[in-house]
């Protein structure tokens, strides 16, 4: 299917729109008070022993690896080493620490604290493998029955769904879930949230990415391949926030399931390239989901259909994916900023503050990556205005 020929062009509204809008949501991320947003203004944030002078026992859990829980977990122990629950925490030290085992291995064997202790013991990951998961909510619910524990990280949806279940006196702080409130992880509740569970979330921010993408393309139906199986996996699709977007600007959505929570890699990567090969002649544009079947790795046997159909292709949560072929995307988070926000909320919670005093509000950076040579090849001719607005363009 040959793009549109609204697909190519873009009209001097849509120009004005895309520098105004990114603009408006920078100066909103970088000037939102930080600590003007947290309540308990009168906590002491310096490090404290519990009050029988023994440390806080941390337990970290994870559903699997993914490449986002390091960053999340650096980010965050540079953040309580400047407040000074550890010392001897060099960033310099992780840059090269790619996986959660890794850097919990490199606080615990180079750090030092009279405040909390991170034990190997307290540290669990799924492995992607629900038999494994059930096996270890069950000794996280009794280490945290048993007191054992004093407070969770939760790196991601999986973790943070767990950590549903436990005592409500053991506070949890979620990093790295897409999109908490849709999985019921924390009530969608606006800017601070009531229970156990703190996490900072933008709730706008993918209608945003979809609204943003409509200006440019104009599109009248939009594909979108996910695992509808689970909470979790449709919560890594964002199709609430599409179904959303195409309520109020009239787009189509034209879905088609793939397999993504299976032990077997090949079945999801051949589930993907069936979806988009299906979806390719078929609709104006394609929304590339995070799941198991996509990646680097095949990105160049599943976006082969939309290129041969020339359909412009977003991955909603992976930019990476961006160098590889697909059209666009949004920056990452800034990690070094949400490491601020979950070590002072780690600071203020363990000095007594309640959960429900501390903002969740984030508004996310909307930095856009353009790949130039994918454009070409589908043939949409770039405006000035886009590459301006770019701030990071590929072309190759």
């Amino acid at each position: 299917m040959a793009v549109p020929d609204y697909h190519r062009k873009i009209t001097i509204a849509a120009l004005t729109v895309i520098p105004v809008l990114v603009m408006v949501m920078a100066f909103i991320f970088i000037f939102l008070p930080f600590y003007a947003v947290n309540g308990c203004p009168d906590v002491n944030l310096s490090p404290v022993q519990k009050e029988d002078n023994s440390s806080w026992n941390i337990a970290v859990v994870q559903g699997g690896h993914h490449q986002t829980y390091p960053v999340y977990l650096k980010n965050f122990a540079a953040g309580i080493a400047e407040y000074g629950w550890i010392e001897g925490y060099f960033t310099e030290d992780t840059v090269n620490l790619n996986s959660t085992p890794a850097v919990l291995d490199y606080i615990t064997e180079n750090c030092r604290s009279d405040y909390l202790n991170f034990r190997k013991e307290h540290y669990f990951s799924s492995e992607w493998n629900n038999t494994l998961r059930a096996g270890n909510l069950k000794d996280l619910k009794s280490l945290s029955d048993d007191g054992e524990i004093d407070l969770v990280i939760a790196l991601g949806t999986w973790a943070g769904t767990d950590c549903k279940s436990l005592s409500a006196d053991i506070p949890v702080i979620v990093m790295g879930s897409v999109n908490p409130a849709a999985t019921g992880i924390v009530p969608d509740s606006g800017v601070y949230l009531p229970g156990n569970i703190y996490t900072v979330y933008d709730s706008d921010f993918y209608y945003d990415q979809f609204r943003l993408y409509y200006y440019i393309f104009r599109f009248e139906t939009i594909g979108i391949a996910y695992d509808n199986s689970t909470p979790e996996s449709r919560s890594y699709s964002h199709i609430e926030d599409l179904r959303r977007f195409s309520d109020d600007y009239g787009v189509e959505i034209i879905e088609y399931y793939t397999v993504d929570d299976h032990p077997d890699i090949e079945m999801s990567r051949r589930s993907v390239y069936d979806a988009y090969k299906y979806l390719a002649p078929v609709t104006d544009a394609l929304i590339i989901t995070t799941q198991n079947g996509v990646s680097p790795l095949n990105a160049e046997e599943f976006l082969k259909p939309l290129t041969e159909n020339r359909v412009p292709s977003f991955a909603v949560d992976d930019p990476e994916l961006v160098r590889y072929g697909v059209l666009m995307s949004f920056a990452e988070p800034d990690y070094e900023y949400l490491g601020r926000r979950y070590s002072d909320a780690f600071s203020r919670i363990l000095n007594g503050c309640e959960i429900s005093n501390l903002s969740a509000e984030y508004r996310r950076d909307s930095s856009i990556i353009i790949n130039l040579k994918t454009a070409e090849e589908i043939g949409f001719e770039v405006p000035p205005g886009l590459i301006e607005a770019s701030d990071v363009i590929y072309t190759d």
